[in-house]
Formats: structure tokens, C-alpha cells, sequence
């Protein structure tokens, strides 16, 4: 292996982007804020990990039956990294094997509410508004590791999905 078999896997910068808008029909209203990032290219760690463990023969282990689909010269249709003598046992440093697309596109908020009309508080509140709100609601990406956002994907914390009711009051 040579300088002349590098090549480039992506861009690991991403491209943020945004949308938020709101909606309004007669006492009703709708809000939806979505983001995300384009052109980004992340290191699947979880699936790293996972394919390391399958060779932790090279500490006297026993391994997953996995261990087979290693490419080596004796198997050269491998579907796996081949073994090395690193700490790992899995050739796991170079290559793009672990590189995935990572842009992303998440539902971060939905919001309906609705305003009360002041006739029914018999003008003694200027305004009431209940709504509902759902945090995290969905992400499309073709990244199979935790979430595309947080870190690395090891000992990471998913971003979580959060409900919420809720109540304004103006008098």
C-alpha cells in the first residue's frame, strides 16, 4: 500500500441547515422546527466495536462465528476487516469500512396550539393559550450508528424525545 491508494472517503465537515415556520388558522396555530446537516461523513464507533469483539482471539478468547466473514488471503470475498495485531485484533485504523454517510434531517419540534377565545372568560383574561409540543419527534439518515448528532456513539447520550403540555396566560 502506497500514497497511491489514498483516496478521499467525505467530508467530515457537515453543512448545517434549518427550517422553523408557523402556521395559523383561526384560533389555531402549528409550529415545526426542523434541522440537520448535509455532506457529513461519520465514524460508526458502535459498529467498530462490534466488529472488533468478534476477534478477541488474538487474547485467547472465544469469538462469534462472524470471525469467518474476515478477509484474508485465504478468503478474499471477506465481508469484514481483516485481523491485525493491534489492541483491538481488527484492522481498524485506515480504510473506510467504519465511514458512513451521517446528513441528517430531525423533527426537533411540533407544537399545536390553540388560542381561547376571550368572550368565554368574559374579558377578564386578555389571552389563553393551551398547547402540546413534542421534542425529538423523528431523524431520517442513512447513519446506522446512535444518532448522527451526538458524539461518537460510545458512552454518548441519545438525544431524547420529550412531551409537553402546557398553559399561557395573559391578564
Amino acid at each position: 500500500m502506497d500514497d497511491a491508494d489514498l483516496i478521499k472517503i467525505g467530508n467530515t465537515t457537515p453543512i448545517p441547515f434549518g427550517l422553523n415556520n408557523t402556521f395559523t388558522y383561526k384560533n389555531w396555530d402549528l409550529n415545526i422546527y426542523f434541522y440537520g446537516s448535509l455532506n457529513g461523513w461519520k465514524r460508526n464507533e458502535l459498529k467498530e466495536m462490534s466488529v472488533a469483539g468478534i476477534t478477541d482471539i488474538t487474547y485467547g478468547l472465544n469469538a462469534l462465528s462472524s470471525v469467518k466473514e474476515r478477509w484474508s488471503p485465504g478468503n478474499p470475498t471477506g465481508t469484514l476487516p481483516s485481523v491485525d495485531e493491534g489492541t483491538s485484533g481488527t484492522a481498524t485504523d485506515s480504510g473506510d469500512f467504519f465511514y458512513e454517510k451521517a446528513w441528517y434531517l430531525r423533527l426537533d419540534n411540533l407544537q399545536l396550539g390553540y388560542t381561547i377565545p376571550r368572550k368565554i372568560f368574559n374579558n377578564k383574561i386578555a389571552n389563553a393559550r393551551v398547547y402540546g409540543s413534542i421534542r425529538n419527534l423523528f431523524v431520517i439518515t442513512p447513519y446506522k450508528g446512535m444518532d448522527p448528532e451526538t458524539g461518537n456513539g460510545i458512552g454518548a447520550y441519545p438525544n431524547q424525545r420529550s412531551f409537553v403540555i402546557g398553559l399561557n396566560v395573559k391578564f
